[in-house]
């Protein structure tokens, strides 16, 4: 019963759009089959493991011994600048992507475009060559 009333309240402190969230995730969650959930617990716990590993390589690497409760904040302050900086990547990322992909829109809108025969309106694309 006590983890009812944790989980509980954890729902309550959310926003309401985090809440929308919540139960729009739950509703995906139980109408996936059981491969399905198995496939993203498995992908999860795998995910779990290597962000463990990576805590435990951060700690090692910066000479640090802490208790529990001291583990417990480094990583969740780990978490937090890991997840500042993945979406600085990301954004960085995408708007590097972005020209490139311009281009490629354009080369290829210039190779697929209908070729314009003599005699043919220009709207009308040439036939297929066998």
């Amino acid at each position: 019963m006590e983890k009812f009333k944790n989980v509980r309240k954890a729902l309550d402190e959310l926003t309401p759009e985090q809440r929308q969230r919540f139960q729009e995730n739950f509703l995906r969650w139980s109408n996936l089959s059981p491969e399905e959930k198995k496939a993203l617990t498995d992908r999860y716990a795998f995910r779990r493991k290597k962000i463990d590993e990576d805590i435990d390589a951060a700690i090692k690497e910066a000479g640090l011994e802490l208790d529990a409760q001291r583990r417990e904040l480094f990583a969740r302050r780990y978490g937090e600048e890991r997840q500042r900086i993945e979406e600085q990547i990301r954004r960085e990322m995408d708007a590097k992507r972005r020209p490139l992909l311009k281009e490629v829109i354009a080369k290829l809108k210039a190779e697929f475009a209908p070729v314009a025969v003599p005699g043919r309106p220009s709207g009308v694309p040439a036939p297929p060559v066998p």
